[in-house]
């Protein structure tokens, strides 16, 4: 029988990121509005037609530029087999990685001064990092991967079916 999870993980925006999506909003309602000004008052002769452009143009960018920091990441359990993708402002979809159950080494929650000293080729921090957050160190062509995300119990369950055995005794407990 196939088994088939997904789960999608809305990621909660930094100060930083909220603060920077309101200035690139508002820098574009203020250039759509000077050219809007620019055209009403006839500045520019023959070519102040073009400030209509201009503004259609510069609105449609600082909305696009704005959304980019508006991301979820999406879990997708097949076979065993993992695919964790990057959704950005409900548009764009990247994969960050697939790989198998059975090549997971370490699983566990996750407490980041426990990986501070540890080299991995690679971390991905595809959650918020809170109190539900677990960790899976994941050997993918012949390196180390830090998986770092937020699995729920029914897709922590059907991962369990895949991983190997003595990985989730070890990490929770189950048989």
């Amino acid at each position: 029988m196939d088994s088939y999870v997904e789960q999608l993980v809305p990621i909660k925006k930094s100060l930083y990121e909220s603060i920077l999506k309101v200035s690139i909003l508002t820098a574009g309602v203020v250039l759509v509005l000077l050219c809007a000004f620019l055209f009403v008052n006839g500045i520019g002769g023959p070519f102040k037609s073009l400030f209509v452009l201009v503004a259609v143009g510069i609105g449609i960018l600082s909305w696009r530029l704005a959304t980019t920091y508006d991301y979820e990441y999406e879990y997708i359990l097949t076979n065993g087999s993992i695919d964790i993708d990057k959704i950005t402002a409900k548009r764009s979809r990247k994969r960050l990685l697939s790989f198998d159950c059975k090549n997971i080494e370490r699983f566990g929650k996750y407490n980041s001064k426990a990986h501070a000293n540890t080299q991995y080729s690679r971390r991905l921090i595809c959650c918020n990092q809170g109190a539900d957050s677990y960790f899976a160190v994941i050997r993918h062509e012949g390196s180390l991967i830090l998986l770092v995300f937020e699995p729920n119990e029914k897709f922590l369950k059907q991962m369990a079916k895949f991983m190997p055995r003595s990985v989730m005794q070890d990490a929770l407990g189950w048989n």
